[in-house]
């Protein structure tokens, strides 16, 4: 965005030295406030946007010049690469190479009149979109799909001979969901909370050359609830006798907001490092029910933790259950 602080703020011109500040951003000439050789000049940049590797023009809006030409000069900052200020006329123009915010004062004075006007004015070079609109607050076990988006009034996409690439510059992804390359959408389904902030980059390749922007830190807030996997009733103890026949089938809590009925659960199996099922246990890959004899080994079993593929709205995610605790009590004789 391109604008302009302290619109209100007048600058006097007069022919001749400067001889106080009556106020602040005031200058007045020696022949007196108001004289008819004095100029009393105002200027802005208006306000906008200017797009990457697009050719911009910025042109100086001023009153009081009185049909003189205006000189400009950047006192503080730097233009952003790509642009630069025409000193006489004070334009604003050429093709940014570089997604960037940056902040420049701007002076402004008027050949055979003493004094000078500075402004700050606040220049944005827009690039591929960046701001992702989250929820205020979602769970684990939804389907979620964001597309990035811009601030700014027009959307900057890509021409002919160009290309964008989205990729992670920080962080990692919260786990069940994918960033793709092309259209920089994140979707997934969550599968459990606690990865941090992350951020976006996209990478802008044509004949023009290649700029990467990147997005400020993200986070997908995560509530409480939301989808939960395990087997036995409430995640409980679950108490079996040596020898007894076991068929227990996998129980899936989806809380408040999520709707049970829209997910499909698939390819039941062990988690990765979850130790081998004992002896005469089998779990059905496509029922995910865990049955057969209860071994002859009293005391508390750790069973699991298990695994399944569940999908909802074309998305899919690798879930894991809590251990199974599986207590046998000593046989009595």
């Amino acid at each position: 965005m391109i604008s302009s602080a302290g619109c209100g703020w007048r600058g006097r011109w007069a022919r001749g030295a400067v001889c106080a500040l009556a106020l602040p951003w005031v200058l007045v000439g020696c022949g007196g406030s108001g004289s008819g050789g004095d100029l009393a000049v105002d200027f802005a940049y208006p306000e906008g946007y200017a797009y990457l590797f697009r050719p911009a023009s910025l042109a100086l809006q001023a009153v009081g010049l009185q049909g003189n030409t205006p000189n400009c000069t950047v006192v503080e900052g730097a233009l952003p690469a790509g642009l630069s200020l025409q000193p006489r006329g004070c334009l604003i123009a050429g093709t940014p190479t570089q997604v960037q915010v940056a902040f420049v004062t701007v002076r402004l004075t008027v050949a055979g009149f003493s004094g000078q006007v500075d402004k700050s004015v606040r220049l944005e070079v827009v690039g591929p979109a960046l701001n992702y609109p989250f929820m205020p607050v979602t769970v684990v076990g939804s389907a979620l799909s964001y597309l990035p988006s811009s601030s700014a009034p027009g959307t900057w996409t890509p021409q002919d001979g160009e290309t964008v690439v989205y990729s992670l510059s920080t962080g990692a992804l919260p786990e069940g969901l994918a960033l793709n390359a092309q259209t920089g959408e994140i979707s997934g389904l969550l599968v459990r909370a606690g990865a941090g902030a992350f951020g976006v980059s996209a990478q802008v390749s044509g004949p023009l050359g290649t700029a990467t922007s990147s997005s400020q830190a993200l986070t997908v807030p995560v509530g409480a609830g939301g989808l939960q996997f395990f087997y036995g009733p409430n995640d409980t103890q679950v108490v079996a006798e040596v020898g007894s026949a076991l068929a227990l089938s996998p129980l899936f809590n989806f809380g408040a907001t999520l709707e049970g009925s829209r997910y499909t659960r698939t390819h039941f199996r062990l988690a990765t490092g979850a130790p081998a099922l004992p002896a005469g246990l089998t779990l059905d890959p496509v029922t995910g029910v865990l049955s057969g004899t209860v071994p002859n080994t009293p005391g508390e079993l750790a069973l699991g933790p298990f695994a399944a593929d569940l999908s909802a709205e074309g998305r899919t995610a690798t879930f894991t259950s809590s251990t199974l605790r599986l207590f046998v009590p000593t046989p009595t004789p």
